[in-house]
C-alpha cells in the first residue's frame, strides 16, 4: 500500500483583485474577493488483507542443559576432559576403577561356559534318545510284520487243510462203500481173501488220513503258535513307549539347559554392563561448563560428575495465554529478536505445552540455530508473529477515520473538493484499519488536514516535494 505523506501542513490564501477604472477623470473603485483552500495530504484506498504484529517476550535457554550422572560408583582413575571442552555424544569423559566388576564378569563368563557345556550334553542325550526311539519303532514294525506273516501263513494252511480234509473224507466214503461191497462178495465167495484184505486196508488208510488231517487242522486253528509272536510285538511296543518317554525327558533336559544358558547370558550381560557403567560418557553433545570431581576422588550415582550445555541451538521460551495459543503450531517458522543482537533470527516452534503452569499460561519453545554462538542463555528473546486480522477488505490509514458523536466517516478527494463518505470500521489497528462504506479502491482519502474540513470544502493536495 503506497500512501502519500507530506512533511508539514500549510494554509495558503489566494486573493483575486479586480480593478475597474472609469474613463476620463472618474473616481477609481477596488473590488476584492477572497477564496479559501485547505491544503491536505492524501493516500489511496486499497483492497487487501489487514495484518497485525504480535510480540511475545521471553528468555533464551541453552538447547540442552545436562547433568552427567555416573552410572557406577568408585574412585576416578582417569579424567579425559576439562572445563570449556566441547564433547560429542558418547565421548568418554572419565573412567572409574572397575577391577571388582571385571572379576565378577569373568566369573559369570565361566558359569556361562558351564551352562553351554551342559546344553551340549543335553542335546547329545536327546539325539541318542531319538536314535533309541527310532530303533524301538523299527523293532516294533519288524515284530508286527512277523505276526502278520504268521497269521497269513496260518490262514493259508487252514484253507489247504480244509481242502485236503474234504478230499480225504470223500476218499474215506468211497473206501467204506468199496469195503461193504467187497465184504459181501467175500462172504459169497466171489473174491479171494487177498482182495478182501486189500479193501479193508484201503478203508483203514483213508480213515487214518482223515483223522490226521483233522488233527493238523486243529493244530493250525490253535493260537498257541502266534502267542510268542504277539508277545514279541507287545514287548516291542513297550520298548517304543519307553524310548518315547526317554525322548520327552531328554527334551525337557535340553529346555532346562537352554534356560540355564539364557540365565547365564543375562548374568554376563549384567556383569558387562556394570563394567561399562564404570566409564563415564557424554549423554549429549555440548560444552563442559563444570567438573564436580577430580582424579582420585570418589564418585557415586547420586551426584553429578559434570554439566554439559548445548549452545549450537538455543530455545526462545515464552509463556502465552490460551487465546494466544492459536498463533503457534509445531514446525512454524517465527522471527525472533534477541537483546544485544542487531540481526533478527528465524526459529522453529519445537514445543507447545499441553497444560498451563501455575500462572495459567502455556509454555512455547522456539528452536533457533546458534552455530556462531552469538546467542547466550539468559538473553531477552522477542517473538514477532504476523497475524491476518481481516481478509479482502478496504484498507485505509487509521488516521483518516473521523468519529463525531455517532458518525464515522472519511473525506475523499473529488476534483478540488473534499467529499464526506460514511464508513463502518471492521477492524482498527495502529497504522491501518479495515472499513466498508461509500468508498472504492483507488479513491484518495485525506490523511492530514481532515479535521479542518467540512463536506464540499475546497482543498489543495500537497505533495511530498511541496
Amino acid at each position: 500500500m503506497d500512501l502519500v505523506k507530506s512533511k508539514s501542513m500549510k494554509v495558503v490564501f489566494f486573493t483575486v483583485v479586480a480593478l475597474v477604472f472609469a474613463a476620463g477623470c472618474s473616481q477609481t473603485e477596488e473590488v476584492v474577493e477572497t477564496v479559501h483552500e485547505t491544503p491536505v495530504e492524501v493516500a489511496e484506498v486499497v483492497t487487501g488483507a489487514l495484518s497485525g504484529s504480535n510480540q511475545f517476550t521471553g528468555t533464551a535457554h541453552a538447547g540442552s542443559d545436562v547433568q552427567v550422572i555416573p552410572k557406577g560408583s568408585g574412585e576416578l582413575v582417569d579424567v579425559q576432559v576439562s572445563k570449556g571442552d566441547n564433547v560429542e555424544r558418547g565421548q568418554v569423559l572419565a573412567r572409574i576403577n572397575d577391577e571388582d566388576q571385571r572379576i565378577a564378569l569373568r566369573q559369570e563368563q565361566a558359569t556361562l561356559r558351564q551352562a553351554q557345556s551342559g546344553l551340549q550334553r543335553a542335546e547329545n542325550g536327546l539325539a541318542q534318545a531319538k536314535g533309541n526311539y527310532n530303533q524301538a519303532v523299527a523293532s516294533l514294525e519288524q515284530a508286527e510284520a512277523g505276526l502278520k506273516e504268521a497269521k497269513e501263513s496260518r490262514d493259508f494252511n487252514l484253507e489247504n487243510l480244509e481242502y485236503d480234509l474234504d478230499l480225504a473224507k470223500d476218499q474215506l466214503e468211497e473206501a467204506e462203500k468199496n469195503l461193504d461191497r467187497m465184504e459181501q462178495l467175500y462172504n459169497e465167495g466171489l473174491i479171494s481173501t487177498v482182495e478182501y484184505d486189500e479193501a479193508v486196508n484201503a478203508e483203514k488208510q483213508a480213515r487214518s488220513a482223515v483223522e490226521q488231517l483233522e488233527v493238523n487242522k486243529r493244530q493250525a486253528e490253535s493260537e498257541t503258535s502266534l502267542l510268542s509272536l504277539q508277545s514279541s510285538v507287545d514287548q516291542a511296543q513297550i520298548g517304543v513307549d519307553l524310548a518315547q518317554s526317554s525322548v520327552r525327558d531328554a527334551e525337557i533336559g535340553v529346555e532346562d539347559a537352554k534356560i540355564s544358558v539364557e540365565q547365564a547370558n543375562m548374568a554376563v550381560e549384567a556383569a558387562q554392563k556394570r563394567v561399562d557403567d564404570m566409564v563415564i560418557k557424554a549423554p549429549a553433545s555440548g560444552e563442559v561448563v563444570s567438573l564436580e570431581s577430580d582424579l582420585g576422588e570418589m564418585v557415586t550415582n547420586q551426584s553429578p560428575f559434570a554439566r554439559l550445555v548445548t549452545l549450537d541451538k538455543v530455545k526462545a521460551t515464552v509463556n502465552v495465554s490460551a487465546e494466544q495459543l492459536i498463533l503457534f503450531e509445531y514446525g512454524d517458522e517465527i522471527e525472533v529478536d534477541f537483546s544485544g543482537l542487531e540481526e533478527t533470527r528465524t526459529g522453529t516452534v519445537s514445543y507447545i505445552s499441553p497444560t498451563s503452569n501455575d500462572s495459567g499460561l502455556f509454555t512455547v519453545e522456539v528452536e533457533v540455530n546458534n552455530s556462531e554462538r552469538e546467542i547466550r542463555p539468559g538473553m531477552v528473546a522477542t517473538l514477532v508473529i504476523e497475524e491476518v486480522l481481516v481478509e479482502d477488505s478496504m484498507i485505509v490509514p487509521t488516521t483518516v477515520i473521523i468519529e463525531r458523536q455517532d458518525d464515522i466517516f472519511v473525506y475523499i478527494v473529488d476534483g478540488d473538493q473534499a467529499v464526506r463518505k460514511d464508513v463502518e470500521v471492521i477492524r482498527y489497528d495502529t497504522e491501518f484499519s479495515a472499513v466498508v462504506g461509500e468508498i472504492n479502491e483507488g479513491d484518495e482519502v485525506v490523511t492530514r488536514g481532515q479535521n479542518l474540513l467540512s463536506d464540499g470544502d475546497l482543498i489543495r493536495v500537497i505533495k511530498e516535494d511541496d
